[in-house]
């Protein structure tokens, strides 16, 4: 990736760091989105454009990550993105709910987004994402979307 779009990506990362700090119910929701999206994307790039992984892993942080991605080959990499797909997924659904559905879809966001730092260069700036997920992990979330959504449009709790 160029310089340029990892400056963008770091401002769009930026933006929903801040959003988390500041408003951390808002916060949870655009995570959500972002997830479910980003596996989604990372399913269907991954299936059928797997070269594209590979060549972020060219110069890779750290040399393990290259081994394990050259070394998938034929329809391993579909169950590897597949898994990735269900993971993206369920945390972003698990975090329309409270309490300690919250704190387990948060922490599985924070612990894939940690692994997914040393990639390269490129994903350095998930970083900002760990942060972010970090201080929403250390809130308490009592109320589910439902509850905030109803109480954003100033109607009564159900």
């Amino acid at each position: 990736m160029a310089t340029g779009g990892i400056v963008l990506v770091a401002v769009i990362v930026g933006a929903f760091a801040v959003v988390a700090f500041l408003r951390p119910n808002l916060g949870r929701v655009f995570f959500g989105a972002l997830f479910a999206g980003a596996a989604v994307f990372n399913m269907l790039t991954g299936t059928f454009n797997w070269m594209l992984y590979r060549q972020m892993l060219r110069h890779p942080l750290l040399p393990e990550y290259q081994d394990i991605t050259f070394n998938l080959g034929g329809g391993l990499q579909a169950v590897v993105m597949g898994v990735a797909l269900l993971q993206g997924v369920c945390a972003a659904l698990v975090l329309g709910g409270r309490d300690r559905q919250v704190t387990w879809g948060l922490l599985g966001m924070l612990l894939f987004t940690l692994a997914v730092v040393p990639v390269g260069p490129e994903t350095l700036v998930n970083a900002i994402l760990a942060a972010a997920l970090a201080s929403l992990l250390a809130r308490q979330h009592p109320h589910n979307v439902r509850q905030l959504y109803r109480a954003w449009r100033g109607l009564p709790p159900v």
